[in-house]
């Protein structure tokens, strides 16, 4: 013997006795009393696959003789080759064993093997080698799967360490049982299960044995009618009380504060309620051997809920603040085999509702409030008309003033126009006129006026030409302002990219009088505006910059960063202007124009323009300026 510590002894087909140890495996023949010793060997792969034989040894159809161990999964042992085949767990494998702690076998007449273990019963194709596993997730009470016997119905009961299951072999259904169907315990242990020659199944656990007749048969189909056991109201329990009166009205003590029926609620079909104890719960049972763990129930009340609620075993339903009215409340419960009572238990519930709620007392309350709101309305009607009179009297004055000062500035508006257009006038008639005098000029004397004196000519009729295109070109332009045909597509820019693009459409303007162009931009500055209008509003300044500016004289572009708005400044070191003409630079009304320093002409509309393309785009615009001395023009910008 190969260790003193024996767990099993199987007898096999041919008279030898197997004998599995703490400590190995040993075979026993009889005829010559030898043993012969298997232990494992870690440089034999076809040794045995651990030393400890725990519980299980069994001979297939074959008689191939299977091994099961305790730590090593499952062998079989070949009698043949002399050889061992060992079968072990391997992690995030669903095709392998699912332990290696193996505690019985069984095989079916198909050769199929269902194996025991530690973790999940093993079904066991010989044929692939391969494990199909069935634990608590496919309804077994416990993965430790003690024993495996079969019965004559083509199922297999297990012991487990919490329960008994009978698993059906034809679908893998499982019928659990417990202490509360009569086992010793819910533990059981292994290698104590045994089926004797009468059929009776045998197992062993921690307080006792279990005999279990397989043949025998359970009533599933027996289905018990829910009762209800106990009434109570604001927490209280109903009595039976005798009491004068017959009827189902709930009676209710004040002295001891305690309510009281003629009966018991588990012979009532139906009770009245005022509306004060319209707080109430029920408890419910089956008349029935089965414990309550074993019961599942569900009830609803009509008339409140449409659907079941399903409570499972808790055997009671509560209800507060009902509204007056008639309701059903039903129950029914589950037997442990899933059947459900055929007729629900039904007791009828009426709410009686407290006066003010009676028809009577709310259509008395409706007479009332509508004689009431009939002469608030009218007396309401009487003060509305009088404040609807005094309020138009009131409009009607206030049309009058606005019908006056509107035509006080529509006439003031005219006469702004009348003088715009004579200042309009009077900017064309001049170029106008020297075009038609030098035009003449040079009609009536083209013979007798020399090549230098014709070019002069035609560089001043060019210069008049070009003066009355941009005076008509921003006077085309202030109109499409006006009449709002300007689209206005604000977008996010570099503010530094527009100017730089600007500056170099004047470079060459700059460099005939020799100006310095500078630019202080200190980094990427990203404004949302519209960047046409933008584009115009810089061109304008800095011509004009440019154009009052002395020779040898610089103009910079400068943006001051801030967190709302960024601020745009031109800055010139040209003539200047007055304060008297400040004030009119950006007025239609007082137009206000001079010459640049080489005699270049302007229109007098740029800066109007520049005001409301600045205004739309929601910034301002301001003129800084000492005669003689230069100007500074500033405009802001929303920041992106």
């Amino acid at each position: 013997m190969s260790n003193n510590s024996v767990r099993v002894i199987f007898e096999d087909s041919e008279g030898l006795l197997w004998i599995g140890t703490q400590n190995g495996l040993n075979l026993f023949d009889p005829e010559t009393e030898k043993f012969t010793q298997f232990k494992h060997s870690d440089n034999d792969p076809n040794s045995i696959s651990h030393n400890f034989v725990y519980s299980v040894i069994f001979e297939d159809a074959k008689g191939n003789i299977w091994i099961g161990t305790y730590g090593g999964g499952l062998n079989v042992y070949n009698k043949q080759s002399k050889l061992f085949r060992s079968y072990t767990y391997t992690s995030n494998s669903q095709n392998t064993i699912s332990d290696d702690v193996v505690f019985s076998i069984y095989e079916e007449e198909n050769g199929t093997l269902w194996i025991g273990t530690n973790n999940k019963l093993n079904r066991f194709n010989p044929n692939t080698e391969q494990f199909e596993h069935f634990g608590t997730e496919d309804g077994l009470p416990n993965n430790v799967i003690y024993g495996v016997l079969p019965d004559n119905k083509n199922n297999l009961w297990l012991s487990t360490n919490y329960g008994i299951c009978k698993f059906s072999l034809k679908n893998y259904s499982c019928n659990n049982f417990d202490v509360h169907d009569g086992l010793q315990s819910n533990e059981f242990n292994g290698g104590a299960f045994h089926k004797g020659k009468s059929g009776l199944l045998y197992f062993g656990g921690v307080y006792g044995l279990n005999i279990i007749n397989p043949n025998k048969e359970i009533t599933e189909n027996a289905i018990y009618d829910a009762v209800l056991t106990k009434l109570e109201i604001h927490g209280q329990p109903v009595n039976v009380v005798p009491l004068k009166s017959n009827d189902n009205k709930i009676s209710y003590n004040k002295e001891n504060d305690s309510y009281g029926f003629s009966k018991s609620i588990a012979f009532t079909d139906s009770i009245e309620l005022d509306f004060e104890h319209r707080f109430i719960s029920f408890e419910f049972s089956t008349l029935s051997n089965f414990t309550p763990d074993k019961v599942n129930y569900a009830y609803r009340l009509k008339g409140l809920e449409k659907k079941w609620v399903y409570s499972e075993k808790r055997n009671f339903a509560s209800y507060s603040n009902l509204s007056p009215g008639n309701y059903t409340f039903q129950v029914i419960a589950q037997n442990p085999y899933g059947k459900w009572s055929e007729t629900p238990r039904e007791l009828q519930i009426i709410i009686h509702p407290p006066f003010y709620m009676t028809w009577w007392f709310i259509l008395l309350l409706v007479l009332i409030v509508s004689g009431i709101i009939i002469f608030v309305y009218g007396y309401l009607l009487n003060i509305k008309t009088n404040k609807l009179l005094s309020a138009q009297n009131e409009k009607i004055k206030i049309a009058n003033k606005n019908l006056k000062e509107s035509e006080q500035n529509l006439k003031e508006l005219v006469a702004t126009k009348d003088k715009f257009f004579r200042i309009i006038s009077h900017d064309l008639k001049n170029p106008f006129t020297s075009l038609l005098s030098i035009s003449e000029m040079i009609h009536e004397n083209y013979e007798y006026v020399d090549e230098e004196e014709k070019q002069i000519g035609i560089r001043k009729i060019h210069e008049s030409v070009k003066h009355i295109f941009n005076l008509l070109e921003n006077l085309l332009t202030w109109s499409r302002s006006q009449t709002g045909k300007i689209s206005f597509e604000p977008s996010e820019f570099d503010l530094c990219e527009l100017i730089s693009d600007t500056i170099s459409l004047y470079e060459a303007s700059a460099e005939k009088k020799q100006i310095n162009l500078t630019i202080f931009c200190p980094e990427e500055i990203r404004v949302k505006a519209d960047r046409n209008m933008c584009s115009s509003v810089l061109r304008n300044l800095i011509n004009n910059a440019i154009k009052f500016s002395h020779n040898n004289s610089e103009v910079s572009v400068n943006v001051i960063p801030q967190t709302n708005f960024h601020e745009i400044q031109i800055i010139d070191q040209g003539i200047g202007i007055d304060k008297e003409n400040i004030d009119k630079l950006f007025r239609i009304d007082l137009k206000y124009k001079s010459s640049g320093t080489a005699g270049e002409k302007g229109t007098g509309l740029g800066l109007i323009l520049c005001k409301e393309f600045v205004e739309i785009n929601g910034g301002k615009i301001k003129v800084e300026s000492k005669l003689g001395e230069g100007s500074t023009f500033l405009f802001t910008l929303p920041s992106a």
